[in-house]
């Protein structure tokens, strides 16, 4: 449980897939009564049996269906962890990250900045990030090699999460 039965947390997950036709690794959030939810959903994929991480917000205050359960669906090896969302990668002004996981979420706090955006490798799916609260893309690009840069306004934490494609590396930094 995250702080109890309604707050946000973070999910951590690795997957290692048994095999050459495994490479596919779904997680769908469920209510108690196993009914999909809202809470969570993450559709990942890997080739060459190489494993798989990455993080995404766990939302489990939705009053009308409430995710209590995660379902995994890939044959081979799951590590799954659920923490607050405190623990969460916290980002401020002037600090540049990179990655290359899939899916990858994390917060920033900050008044107005400079935002750029950088991916290298190819891309099937795109690189997009959202805003993890409305689950609303903001930033997105299925060019293979990227370097953009956009004018962020907020004032208050913002809930973030990268989505993306095996094999490509992305960054994010603030000026």
């Amino acid at each position: 449980k995250v702080k109890g039965d309604a707050s946000k947390g973070i999910v951590y997950y690795e997957f290692k897939p048994s095999d050459d036709l495994s490479s596919r690794a779904y997680i769908t959030s469920l209510t108690e009564k196993g009914e999909i939810s809202t809470g969570l959903s993450v559709i990942d994929m890997t080739v060459d049996r190489t494993p798989i991480r990455g993080t995404a917000w766990l939302d489990t205050t939705n009053p009308s269906s409430p995710t209590r359960k995660l379902e995994l669906t890939g044959k081979g090896e799951w590590t799954i962890r659920v923490y607050d969302a405190d623990s969460a990668p916290h980002y401020k002004k002037g600090e540049k990250f990179q990655s290359t996981m899939n899916f990858y979420a994390f917060t920033y706090e900050g008044t107005e900045a400079t935002m750029e955006f950088q991916t290298s490798g190819p891309t099937t799916r795109g690189f997009t990030v959202l805003n993890a609260t409305k689950n609303d893309p903001f930033f997105s690009s299925t060019i293979p090699t990227v370097k953009s840069s956009m004018q962020w306004v907020q004032s208050n934490k913002s809930y973030m999460q990268v989505r993306t494609d095996s094999n490509i590396t992305w960054s994010i930094g603030t000026n």
